[in-house]
């Protein structure tokens, strides 16, 4: 990333008409103490303290102490790209609406057809809140499944038969073992359908259940994928019902209130026996391989309730053998239903029971799928669920007169980490999900309500940041994934313009954009503290233009007018006018790599493989026993589990040409070499520009194929006009000599091509 003056390195290169020509310097070049003392694409040899090239003689390919420092709170990410309709000429102009979760996974398993992934979810044409969505029997008001690039967010393809219930989830999992995941969805009329993917644009139906079980029920959950027979074949489930991978209606579990809108399939062996249950607000149930149903195990008292399963302690018969601080393999459940949270062991003991603020007095108050995650950094995981006027993080720690503020940062004895103002009045019932954006070990909640989506720092509950959206709410969440193989975590964010939603003119808990120093902020803003103590600073503007954009507005902070400056808040455009889909991306890819899929509403990590593949029960890994994924709804590596915490990239071109084109006067075909001498991959598609001279004109662009993985390197190619006075060769800028990559070093990128003359 060219984001100030490089130094250049000069190579002698020749160029002529009618040949090629490429080399460059491999002599020693001066001494050195460290590598930033090198220019280019060299490293500091540490015996002889001189700079040479990488890979020359006894020399590395990549500097393993290539990082960088994170910085937590510090949080601007950008729009990456947006879905916001079908492209002209599509048959279904008007679904646009998303009201389900989306979904993440690679089509074309073994490097077929895509090699990046695609996002998938259900588009909507209609503007209600009811029958319409849930039920899908309104003439005029369907759903289309639409597949778009995660990169681009360009439409791939659409599905519309059999017809998908609008309000639902998806689901994505290899049905059949070849490797690419199938896309399984609740269909209008009851039961279950799904599609494989074929070629580039074209899925084939190959489930349509004859089943109608759940036919006429308002649905909002969507269906859950997993092995139950340990047979290697997944099966399908929808609220409690099961289909096998042909979708032959198989069962339901044995307990009444399990239809209607408010439950996900959750399965998990929370009881470590070998065998998976069907967790549930009523109780947990075993499946019999042989009679192919559902048997009660465990009773819960609480009813039909969305549920989320994590370890968190050790906990017995009674209170006094309980042990908060040591995890004993088994999973706890945690129940949210009616405005409550409630928190059951193993063996069915109520541990927690709290009501969502702020109180039972407030009708409209239900709660939503629950997440859990280590959100305040002390090794124990804690409960994080949206209700009707608050988020709330609960930790079971926050107990007594005095907690241990070790482990209840809040010093609440009402189980209540902390609590934040939102709005859904529509369902009171949305989801969230966390991650651990910066790798520091606490993570970050990512939640959107009516009217704003909201990334909250996990420890205390500050807004770290926030960007306006519209839905009058479903069982949706944000879904956090590398959604287009850049080994850096994106976030979606889904939108609807149903139910004229009132929102404010602003948010009214977000203070402004974070910053460390000025290159932390939009350009046209400095960053300023308000207090020399303050360990972070806020973007300081003079109007909404210098915060550019995207909803962004130059206002004074919450707290009033500051002698340091209006700061950058979060502004809502006003009525029910945002809809489609959006990815947004780090401006400079700080955070932290991730996996590249996220398949089902009820995620857990484990509970499919990169590929799309579902384990079998006898191979599935228990999430709470994995280092770093004692956890539901958070993606990986999360909970600072290491993996690319403080990795960077750092991009150098390592040598470059020119040639005269044939027959074509004028005209020169430049070849540069570029590599990755950092510690972290980058994604293929890395602008490398070529500017006239070394002036800011650009003279054309090229992209790289590859994965570049430290050490690695490639080479691009463009044509453009001969200039005498050469090229300047720059990687990681596509022309605006900005680029997308966080480096250790953004001093060595360049390199400088003389000018010859192309008759």
């Amino acid at each position: 990333m060219w984001r100030v003056p490089a130094t250049v390195l000069l190579l002698v290169l020749g160029a002529g008409c009618g040949g090629g020509s490429s080399g460059g310097s491999v002599d020693a070049g001066p001494g050195c103490t460290t590598r930033k003392d090198c220019e280019g694409d060299r490293y500091c040899d540490v015996t002889t303290h001189v700079c040479v090239p990488f890979g020359v003689g006894a020399g590395t390919t990549f500097d393993d102490m290539c990082t960088r420092d994170v910085v937590p709170g510090v949080f601007f990410p950008e729009a990456q790209c947006e879905w916001l309709g079908p492209p002209v000429g599509d048959p279904f102009p008007m679904h646009k609406n998303i009201l389900g979760t989306p979904m993440v996974a690679t089509f074309g398993g073994g490097g077929l057809e895509f090699t990046r992934p695609s996002i998938v979810f259900i588009s909507y044409n209609c503007d209600d809140g009811g029958n319409q969505s849930c039920i899908g029997v309104t003439a005029g008001c369907t759903g289309v499944i639409r597949v778009i690039d995660g990169r681009t967010c360009t439409q791939e393809a659409s599905i519309t038969t059999p017809a998908p219930i609008p309000a639902t989830a998806l689901a994505l999992g290899d049905l059949d073992g070849d490797g690419s995941p199938e896309i399984v969805a609740a269909k209008v009329g009851g039961g279950v359908a799904a599609w494989k993917f074929v070629s580039a644009g074209n899925f084939q139906q190959v489930v349509s259940s004859a089943a109608t079980f759940g036919a006429g029920t308002c649905n909002w959950t969507g269906p859950s994928i997993h092995d139950l027979d340990d047979d290697g074949q997944a099966e399908i489930l929808l609220y409690g019902g099961v289909f096998d991978s042909a979708g032959t209606f198989l069962s339901s579990v044995p307990v009444d209130g399990l239809l209607g809108k408010g439950y996900i399939p959750v399965v998990a062996d929370v009881d470590a026996d070998g065998l998976p249950e069907l967790v549930t607000g009523a109780g947990t149930f075993a499946w019999d391989r042989v009679g192919k149903r559902w048997t009660p195990e465990t009773s819960f008292a609480a009813g039909a309730g969305n549920v989320a399963v994590a370890d968190l302690g050790t906990f017995g018969a009674s209170a006094a053998m309980d042990d908060r601080a040591t995890l004993d393999g088994l999973a706890e459940t945690v129940v949210v239903l009616d405005g409550h949270v409630r928190v059951y062991s193993t063996g069915g003991r109520l541990l927690m029971d709290v009501e969502l603020p702020p109180g039972a007095a407030v009708a409209s108050n239900i709660g939503g799928p629950p997440t859990i995650a280590d959100l305040d950094g002390d090794r124990r995981a804690e409960i994080a669920v949206a209700g009707g006027h608050a988020y709330t993080a609960f930790d079971l720690d926050c107990v007594g007169t005095t907690p241990d503020p070790q482990f209840c940062p809040s010093m609440r004895g009402d189980r209540i980490l902390w609590t934040q103002p939102s709005q859904d009045l529509s369902s009171n019932v949305t989801g969230s999900s966390v991650f651990d954006f910066e790798g520091d070990g606490v993570s970050e909640v990512v939640y959107g309500d009516e009217c704003f989506t909201r990334v909250y720092d996990g420890r205390k509950g500050d807004v770290m940041y926030s960007r306006y959206r519209t839905s009058c709410t479903w069982f949706e969440n944000p879904v956090i994934a590398d959604v287009d193989g850049d080994f850096n975590a994106e976030i979606l964010i889904t939108s609807n313009s149903n139910c004229d939603v009132v929102c404010p003119a602003m948010d009214p808990i977000f203070d402004g954009v974070r910053c460390l120093d000025d290159s932390d902020c939009p350009r046209a803003t400095r960053c300023a503290r308000e207090a020399a103590s303050d360990r972070l600073g806020r973007c300081r503007c003079q109007q909404a233009a210098d915060c550019g954009g995207d909803g962004f507005t130059c206002a004074d902070p919450m707290a009033g007018a500051s002698a340091a400056g209006k700061v950058c808040r979060a502004a809502h455009p006003g009525g029910s006018t945002a809809f489609g889909l959006r990815v947004v991306s780090d401006q400079i890819d700080r955070w932290v790599n991730t996996r590249r899929i996220w398949n089902q509403h009820a995620y857990a990590v484990t509970n499919v493989e990169d590929s799309g593949r579902i384990p079998r029960t006898s191979a599935w890994m228990r999430n709470w026993q994995v280092a770093g994924l004692n956890n539901f709804r958070q993606n990986a590596p999360g909970n600072g589990a290491g993996a690319g915490v403080g990795l960077t990239p750092d991009l150098t071109v390592r040598s470059a040409s020119a040639r005269c084109v044939a027959g074509t006067a004028g005209t020169a075909e430049v070849t540069a070499e570029v590599c990755n001498r950092g510690t972290e991959p980058v994604g293929d598609g890395l602008a490398v520009a070529f500017y006239r001279g070394k002036s800011q004109v650009l003279a054309c662009t090229a992209l790289t194929q590859a994965v570049l993985r430290p050490g690695a390197c490639e080479t691009v190619h463009c044509v453009a006009t001969a200039p005498m006075d050469g090229y300047t060769v720059v990687a990681d800028d596509a022309g605006m000599t900005l680029g997308q990559n966080s480096e250790c070093r953004e001093d060595n990128n360049t390199l400088d091509v003389p000018g010859r003359s192309c008759p």
